[in-house]
């Protein structure tokens, strides 16, 4: 059966390589999501009179960027295999089950890219919110 499938073990290669690259993806959007909130409770604390129409702003854009940050890094499931599960396969051929785990771990890979996807969009609007607030109240300590 092996040599009808000749691409398989490249194709098997390939989805774990990529599905290392998902979690190493998953570990970096946390670290920035665990930075940026850092900074968005230095700018809350430094806004904490909130005195003024632009300190006030800072610190709500501040609270904004804090609050999508811990959205961005809310730990979030993501699909893994149970190796229980595939005992099932114990008996089949070597090439059928690499076949079977191929076409899982490809689910799998598309689950965890919208999954990414979504940490990445609300890390976005955190780094976005953090950035005007940064301006803010940058503004606001040059009129104060």
């Amino acid at each position: 059966m092996t040599e009808r499938l000749p691409s398989l073990e490249l194709l098997f290669e390939l989805n774990q390589a990529e599905r290392h690259s998902q979690l190493v993806h998953f570990d970096g959007l946390d670290s920035k999501a665990g930075i940026v909130l850092g900074f968005a409770g230095v700018l809350i604390a430094l806004s904490n009179d909130a005195t003024g129409a632009w300190r006030a702003a800072a610190l709500a854009m501040s609270l904004a960027a804090a609050a999508a940050a811990v959205a961005a890094f809310w730990p979030r499931s993501y699909p893994v295999l149970l190796p229980t599960e595939l005992r099932t396969y114990i008996t089949s051929e070597e090439a059928f089950t690499r076949l079977r785990i191929l076409d899982t771990t490809e689910v799998m890979l598309n689950e965890t890219r919208l999954v990414l996807e979504t940490k990445a969009r609300r890390l976005k609007m955190a780094l976005i919110s953090l950035a005007v607030a940064a301006t803010l109240h940058a503004i606001s300590v040059v009129l104060a």
